[in-house]
């Protein structure tokens, strides 16, 4: 198989191949590296998401309308995503659709509009799709969680910001935004699939005026770290089950032992066979989905646990967790326990190797945070030489009875049991 390309362009624009010729279609996807603006004195949050929504909506080349039919017509199909650091723009395409493809993602971050009409219609569209996040069935629980224990911090903010501060964003803070974070230096296009190598770098060789090599208008800021704020909560809500968010801080997205997270994730609350599963399914039959929640970013992490459950058996099971989560933290797993989630890491990543999405979105986000390709077979000896004392090592830390939080929401019935759900998870960091 040919050998993955890795270049960075005179103007900055960073770009890597990923080729596959044995599929007859690509995915590419185009980065923009906004993790800088947590750190601007003038942060508001959702606007990397509004600006996101706003590339869509015209360009000086091609209006809204254009820009889906040069993809869709042809089978394709093209869509964005933004977190807290980075927004994606991406596309999946058959082959010969590839040049066009191209050239609408980069007309799309080089050329929007931001037209005051459009931009008054789409923020009806982000107020809905924010009412529509809130009303998400784990929505009370996790985002709460996670406002709750960064919250001083932009990272503690939701993506798609709050109904105040989409209703102040305005066609000034998107203009300020793009010409800041859309520079080429800014920026990753990661390729996977059945490509024309050569024909896509003379493609971009034509961009490169239209990709204005300039550094960002923005002064250097030092980075304002999260600080973690242990939190034990109970919201009242009318819900059909009773939920339980219990986790703490946890290292960024750089730090080796990642791996050893990872490996954590899978043994504990992913798959049939984990650990939650195991013991509060399986064993008892009390719930019907638990698990774990990794959310990694530069400066700072989290990890925890997610369960629901009806409040007649509420009790059981949080009294069966918290048993079940100091036995890790005093013996961590059994060495079978431990194979069998490294066997299924490693599986897992091999058999998503077969997807170009995965592959282009892994490529970029090594070239994100690490500045350079991290090998499949690299990843896989990491993780297979790892063993249950290195995660006893990163079971303690993360499981410090000070340290961790909890937040439960569903109906209690009264208020003083609602105060005894609160009581029962501080219980464990006593």
């Amino acid at each position: 198989m040919p050998d993955l390309i890795a270049k960075q362009l005179p103007n900055g624009l960073r770009v890597v191949i990923d080729p596959m010729p044995q599929v007859a279609s690509a995915t590419l996807s185009l980065w923009v590296d906004g993790a800088a603006y947590l750190n601007q004195p003038d942060f508001i949050p959702g606007l990397p998401h509004f600006v996101e929504h706003m590339t869509f909506k015209g360009t000086h080349n091609r209006t809204k309308v254009e820009i889906f039919e040069a993809i869709e017509t042809s089978g394709g199909h093209l869509n964005a995503m933004t977190d807290k650091e980075s927004t994606c723009f991406y596309a999946k395409v058959l082959t010969e659709q590839v040049p066009v493809c191209l050239d609408v993602l980069l007309d799309l971050v080089s050329r929007p509009l931001f037209d005051q009409n459009e931009l008054a219609l789409e923020r009806q569209v982000i107020l809905q799709e924010v009412l529509q996040h809130e009303d998400s069935r784990n929505h009370p629980v996790f985002e709460h969680f996670i406002q709750s224990v960064w919250p001083q911090h932009p990272l503690g903010q939701p993506v798609l910001g709050t109904t105040e501060s989409v209703r102040q964003i305005g066609q000034n803070d998107l203009t300020r935004y793009h010409q800041q974070f859309y520079r080429p230096c800014n920026m990753i296009l990661s390729i996977a699939g059945h490509v024309d190598i050569d024909g896509i770098l003379a493609q971009l060789s034509q961009w490169e005026r239209a990709l204005d090599p300039k550094e960002t208008a923005h002064k250097a800021i030092s980075d304002i770290l999260p600080h973690y704020h242990p939190v034990q909560e109970h919201l009242e809500k009318e819900m059909g089950q009773v939920h339980l968010c219990l986790g703490s801080g946890v290292f960024g997205v750089k730090d080796p032992k990642r791996f050893t997270l990872a490996v954590i994730d899978v043994a504990l609350g992913q798959g049939m066979n984990s650990r939650l599963l195991n013991t509060l399914r399986q064993q008892e039959g009390w719930i019907y989905s638990a698990s774990t929640f990794e959310v990694m970013y530069q400066q700072a992490g989290l990890f925890g646990v997610y369960i629901r459950t009806s409040a007649e058996r509420f009790e059981a099971v949080q009294k069966r967790l918290f048993e079940s989560l100091e036995t890790l933290r005093t013996e961590s797993f059994s060495a079978e326990e431990w194979s069998r989630a490294q066997k299924k890491l490693s599986g897992n990543l091999m058999l998503n190797l077969e997807s170009s999405q995965f592959r282009a979105i892994r490529n970029a986000r090594n070239a994100l945070y690490h500045g350079r390709q991290i090998s499949a077979d690299e990843v896989r000896d990491h993780v297979l030489s790892l063993g249950p004392k290195d995660a006893h090592v990163v079971l303690e830390e993360w499981l410090e009875p000070s340290l961790l939080s909890c937040i439960t929401a569903g109906t209690s019935g009264s208020p003083e049991r609602s105060k005894g759900e609160t009581a029962t998870c501080q219980k464990i960091m006593a």
